[in-house]
């Protein structure tokens, strides 16, 4: 599988609608491979662009079970309603997973050894308070969700990841056209009343730290 990063033609925003002229230049995505486990099977899609600043990622989400209990960075919003990014640079070692609720609250790491261990991982640390501040983000719902909202509603979330956090991180200068790095996308909802787990990249197990089913995000 392979997802082009188009270069956008102006910085895209992020509280604009999925249809935005900027945000159509962007191939969609679809996360279509949901674990058997899975309750619910939400139809869920993004779209990815990039400038000379940073990388811009939209999920849009067309749902019935709605929850986000977390609310500070850092803590496990993937058992909230929840959409994720995992990537990894062409230089440097291991990836960087951005994971969501669909309040806005984030959790991100850069995982430079995915091998689990008691508390973790073999090599892992949290990214800094100052470096999650640099991600920005928009989602068309409160940051609260909670109890559990049912019922149809179409919900989307935007965020910005700078390239300065990938050039501490990693190494990585700010990609150009015909880079390849790699990647995959989540939908998950680990305490929904209806919980699931589905992926754009297929993986052979639940286990969305899996770096080696990751597939090639082409910077165009």
């Amino acid at each position: 599988m392979e997802y082009v990063i188009n270069r956008a033609s102006r910085t895209p925003e992020l509280d604009a609608p999925w249809e935005d002229p900027v945000w159509q230049e962007a191939g969609e995505g679809v996360i279509s491979n949901y674990f058997e486990q899975s309750t619910f099977r939400p139809d869920a899609r993004f779209r990815v662009l990039y400038d000379d600043k940073a990388l811009y990622v939209m999920f849009r989400v067309d749902d019935e079970y709605i929850l986000s209990r977390k609310t500070a960075d850092q803590q496990a919003v993937c058992q909230d309603s929840c959409v994720e990014f995992f990537v990894k640079p062409a230089s440097g070692r291991g990836y960087c997973n951005f994971e969501f609720n669909c309040g806005g609250t984030m959790l991100a790491f850069h995982i430079p050894d995915h091998r689990r261990v008691p508390g973790g991982f073999v090599d892992f640390h949290r990214l800094s308070p100052e470096q999650c501040q640099m991600v920005n983000r928009y989602t068309t719902l409160p940051r609260v969700n909670d109890p559990e909202r049912v019922g149809k509603r179409v919900w989307c979330l935007a965020f910005s990841i700078p390239f300065e956090i990938f050039a501490e991180e990693f190494g990585q200068a700010i990609p150009k056209a015909g880079d390849v790095w790699s990647g995959n996308f989540y939908k998950c909802g680990g305490e929904l009343s209806h919980p699931h787990w589905g992926t754009w990249s297929p993986i052979p197990v639940l286990n969305f730290h899996a770096p080696e089913a990751f597939s090639a995000l082409r910077f165009a």
